[in-house]
C-alpha cells in the first residue's frame, strides 16, 4: 500500500479468508482461547479489555491483521494491514483516531470548512 499501513474498523459480517476457509469476522469471538485481557487508556478512560489477533486476508489484500476488541457484549472488528503490531497497539492507535475525527468535525461545523471549496488555483489569490 505505497509504503504506508492503515488501521480501520470493519463490519461484524465482513468475510475473511483464514487457514483457506472463508470465515465471518464475527465468528471470531467464539475462539475465547486465543483472547487475553488487557488494560489501557482509551478515549481518556481507563479500561479493561478482552482483545485477540488474527491474520488472514480480505478480498485481494493478502496478510491482513483482524484484531477484535471485546467490551461487554459488543465486539469490535478492527483490520490493520501492519500484521506485525500488537493486538493492543492496533487497539491503541485506532483510539487515537477519535481525536482527528473531532477536530475534522469541528472544522467543518464551527469554522464553516465544510463549505469551503477551491476550483482552481487561482482563486486561493
Amino acid at each position: 500500500m505505497c509504503g504506508y499501513h492503515m488501521i480501520s474498523q470493519l463490519k461484524s459480517n465482513s468475510v475473511i479468508q483464514m487457514d483457506g476457509k472463508r470465515i465471518k469476522v464475527a465468528t471470531l469471538v467464539a475462539a475465547s482461547e486465543t483472547f487475553r485481557e488487557v488494560s489501557l487508556s482509551v478515549y481518556g478512560k481507563h479500561k479493561t479489555l478482552k482483545v485477540a489477533k488474527f491474520i488472514g486476508e480480505i478480498r485481494d489484500l493478502d496478510n491482513m491483521a483482524v484484531v477484535v476488541k471485546e467490551k461487554r457484549k459488543n465486539p469490535n472488528y478492527l483490520v490493520s494491514t501492519n500484521i506485525h503490531l500488537s493486538a493492543l497497539t492496533v487497539v491503541h492507535y485506532y483510539a487515537r483516531r477519535w481525536k482527528i475525527e473531532q477536530m475534522i468535525k469541528d472544522l467543518k461545523q464551527r469554522l464553516g470548512l465544510g463549505d469551503y471549496q477551491v476550483r482552481d488555483l487561482q482563486s486561493t489569490n
